[in-house]
């Protein structure tokens, strides 16, 4: 460190706390028997990630200099450690320095501290009297092809068996192998999802312990021994998830079934054979879990976690209550901040307080703010918590399954896989799979629907893929895809689609035939089909290295005139089922086809159609030309107000067209109210608006609002919604997938996101500008980023720009959301509470 800035920081560490620069407001402590104080700040500390404390209560925060810098950022160009004395503050040392892509920090045996990084682990050795480690090596080695920062390596945690636990994130899908330092290793290939590995503290006898997860950040155990995880969610699969983590446990996520997560092959809450649920879900973006009995908080504390939910600017708590041999928790807030507070590592010191890292900003990049905080009880002479009980019950004949010798109780395995407890069950799959098959084999007569989903699965996690043993992988497979049971035959599916044993592709194409299918085998069978024929193809992955100029790539046409007969024919058909014609009449949205527009007319002026269906006839209509719309003005006085309602919002372009304004201000003297609104907001007269979301909060209650009113709004040209968000694979791709966005989001929530769009931008989603050496800028969201600066952009309209790196000058992420502001301006207060509705609706 030069002298000149080891003056500055000596100066600023003699008053105990260094101070942010700015007037950042200080986050809100819920809890009165708590105080929180800054520790450091910009410029002294910034873009922190990962904390601990060593023994001594000396804290170690990782500096990020190496994640997206800007190329004209200041400061170092490689990441550090910084080292302050104790919780409460002083100057800092620079412990360590030069790494690329540091994630997290845990401190190790022998006073060393390890250091994550996105592709491997570092023990470093203690300080010496100038603050500084002593030496490094390497413990473990992330080989693979992928550069995100991180998605690679980035958990750690030391159990109480002295192993060191490892997580990961999905890499991208890209193939990885992670290598101790005696040559053992973990191999996953292409699409595998994130991992934990355990492995000794250094780097010898490593070894797959729980798969299944996003990105596996932050990780801890708790008073017990039990690992916890808080695993950050897919693209449009919320919510984030707290997990409590068994040896050889399946959380339900892989890459290769896409990153939105909402293949019917992958499960978050433990929905399919042989995965495992979560304890409760998250904030969004969560980093990092501790057991609340490190800390000297108030004895009331005893048995709750705390998460640090980074992009929900909380401190969150959960109380796990046991149930099963797990456990499920609802979530509480202990901490908020305004969008400038960004909790992420928190780490217990000797003193009973815990000290955490703060992001700040939203950007991904490195920006110069950041911040340390301490939060410790105000009398900690109390006592300290309790921590979770010990193993009861269920959880505890888990762990004696586990503890069980190769080739020991079968029978006791045998009646924990007809458990209707998943977490018993799986372990007793683990268990099983070392049985061998005869004992499998000779066991499925007898079994449960449970117990032969247990076998089966047992039976694929012994077997290679295409094994030539008693039974092969095809012969399990046919057995379970004739099972009576819809678990066991689901079972099977995801065996045939996932090893792609396309010996059994004709009994998987016949696998429903005879049987009343569940939904989840309804939507399973198609896409375990199309995976075994080769067609299946899902994710997105960088191009190509193709010419050198700009490549772009239109957005994909809708409706052709090849498929229109195909649509309208069933359209006109009353007894084809009414969600159906719902469908096709949204297929023909848009349409220039005389006969479906033809098709939609009728549909809509026929009075013996339902209601629903006629509004949907008329919202297709919209975006295809004056006289397909004009022509039914007299559904203006329709007896029924939503089709009212519905023409009046798709007459807005064409008012001065064949007697429309006329036609409007007649209904607008009407005494239905909604039509009123509708006719007059068509004319550009709108109604008074609330002003925040508060306002709109106390509007909106006591008002449930329309669903299905919501969800033509939101394919509506005014709210445009769906050109930019996807619901049911129906919609565009620039934003986030929106199918089961209610999960992770309160009303409050959703309002802030339509009102307020820039204010949380999820980084996947943040506008990025390009210039590149012709002049020229191209705007939209970052698909990827390859080596060498190649980068691909979806804009706004749906088009794929590919940008070689050599020709990029810039390529700045940007602070205003893709989403529009003034969205609402366009829609009544009905329509807004009908489109809150419908997102409430997306579970």
């Amino acid at each position: 460190m030069n002298p000149v800035a080891a003056g500055w920081l000596a100066l600023l560490g003699a008053f105990g706390v260094i101070a942010q620069t700015g007037q950042d407001p200080v986050p809100r402590c819920l809890d009165p028997e708590l105080r929180l104080e800054l520790v450091a700040g910009a410029p002294v500390l910034v873009t922190p990630i990962g904390c601990t404390v060593d023994a001594r209560g000396r804290v170690y925060v990782l500096e990020s200099h190496t994640h997206f810098p800007k190329p004209d950022a200041p400061g170092p160009k490689t990441d550090r450690i910084l080292m302050f004395p104790s919780a409460t503050g002083g100057t800092p040392s620079v412990f360590a320095e030069g790494f690329r892509w540091g994630m997290n920090l845990a401190a190790g045996p022998g006073g060393s501290i390890y250091l994550t990084h996105r592709n491997g682990v570092l023990r470093l050795d203690g300080p010496d009297g100038q603050g500084r480690s002593t030496g490094r090596q390497p413990v473990v080695e992330m080989e693979t092809a992928g550069e995100y920062p991180h998605n690679g390596l980035g958990g750690i945690a030391f159990g109480p068996d002295a192993g060191l636990y490892l997580g990961t994130g999905e890499n991208l899908g890209l193939p990885y192998v992670i290598r101790g330092s005696d040559g053992s290793r973990v191999v996953r290939n292409a699409g595998a999802g994130g991992v934990v590995v355990r492995c000794q503290p250094d780097g010898s006898r490593l070894e797959l312990f729980a798969t299944g997860f996003w990105n596996a950040f932050g990780l801890g155990f708790d008073g017990q021994g039990r690992l916890l995880l808080v695993d950050n969610d897919p693209d449009a699969r919320p919510p984030c998830r707290l997990l409590h983590v068994i040896p050889g446990g399946n959380y339900g996520f892989q890459f290769r079934h896409g990153r939105d997560g909402l293949s019917p092959l992958i499960a978050w809450d433990g929905e399919l054979p042989g995965t495992l649920g979560m304890v409760a879900g998250t904030g969004e973006a969560p980093s990092s879990v501790l057991d609340a009995a490190r800390t000297r908080f108030p004895p009331r504390y005893g048995g709750t976690l705390l998460v640090a939910a980074t992009w929900d600017h909380r401190l969150e708590m959960f109380r796990p209550v046991p149930v099963g041999a797990s456990f499920r928790s609802e979530r509480e807030v202990l901490l908020e901040g305004d969008a400038s507070f960004r909790p992420v590592s928190l780490a217990a010191a000797p003193d009973g307080s815990v000290v955490f890292t703060d992001w700040v900003k939203p950007d991904y990049s490195i920006h110069g703010a950041g911040r340390l905080w301490c939060l410790a009880a105000r009398d900690p002479s109390r006592g300290a918590p309790a921590s979770l009980p010990a193993p009861q019950g269920m959880e505890r004949s888990r762990a004696e399954l586990e503890a069980l010798r190769p080739g020991d109780g079968f029978e006791r395995l045998m009646a924990a896989a007809g458990s209707p407890d998943a977490f018993l069950r799986s372990t007793a799959v683990s268990r099983l799979s070392e049985a061998g098959e005869r004992r499998l084999d000779a066991a499925w007569s007898s079994g449960s629907p449970e117990a032969r989903t247990s076998l089966l699965l047992a039976a694929r996690k012994g077997l290679a893929p295409r094994s030539s043993g008693d039974r092969s992988a095809a012969d399990w497979i046919r057995r379970g895809l004739v099972d009576g049971d819809p678990r066991v035959r689901t079972a099977a599916l995801i065996w045939a689609a996932e090893d792609g044993v396309r010996e059994v592709m004709e009994e998987v194409r016949r696998a429903l035939e005879g049987t009343t299918p569940t939904p989840r085998l309804a939507e399973l069978q198609p896409v375990a089909l199309r995976m075994l024929q080769g067609t299946n193809v899902v994710g997105e992955t960088p191009g190509g290295a193709g010419a050198e100029g700009v490549r772009r790539t239109a957005a994909p046409q809708t409706a052709t005139a090849a498929t229109v007969e195909e649509l309208v024919a069933p359209l006109r058909d009353r007894s084809t089922a009414r969600f159906l014609r719902e469908e096709f009449a949204r297929d023909l949205a848009g349409t220039q086809d005389p006969r479906a527009i033809e098709a939609l007319q009728a549909l809509a002026l026929d009075t013996r159609e339902p209601v629903d269906l006629r509004c949907e006839a008329i919202l297709s209509l919209r975006g295809t030309h004056r006289d397909s719309v004009t022509v039914l003005l007299p559904l203006l006085q329709d007896p029924e107000e939503a089709v009212a309602i519905e023409l009046a919002r798709s007459l807005q372009p064409w008012l001065e067209s064949g007697g429309t304004r006329a036609a409007l201000e007649k209904a607008a003297a009407s005494g239905r109210v909604g039509v009123r609104t509708a006719a007059l907001r068509a004319m550009g007269n709108g109604e008074p608006r609330p002003a925040t979301v508060g306002d709109w909060m106390r509007l909106l209650e006591g008002r449930p609002g329309d669903p299905a009113k919501g969800d033509r709004i939101f394919r509506s040209p005014e709210a445009g919604c769906s050109r930019c968000h996807r619901v049911l694979k129906r919609g565009g791709n620039l934003g986030p997938d929106l199918s089961v966005v209610s999960r992770g989001s309160s009303r409050e929530r959703l309002l802030r996101s339509l009102l307020e769009p820039s204010r949380d931008i999820a980084p996947q989603f943040a506008e990025h500008r390009v210039e590149t050496r012709d002049g020229e800028v191209f705007a939209g969201r970052l698909v990827s980023e390859e080596p060498g600066g190649t980068v691909t952009l979806l804009t706004g309209v749906g088009q794929r720009v590919r940008i070689p790196g050599a020709l990029v000058v810039r390529n700045d992420p940007s602070a205003v959301s893709l989403m529009p502001e003034g969205l609402l301006d366009a829609l009544s207060t009905d329509d807004v509470g009908n489109l809150v509705a419908y997102l409430e609706s997306l579970k």
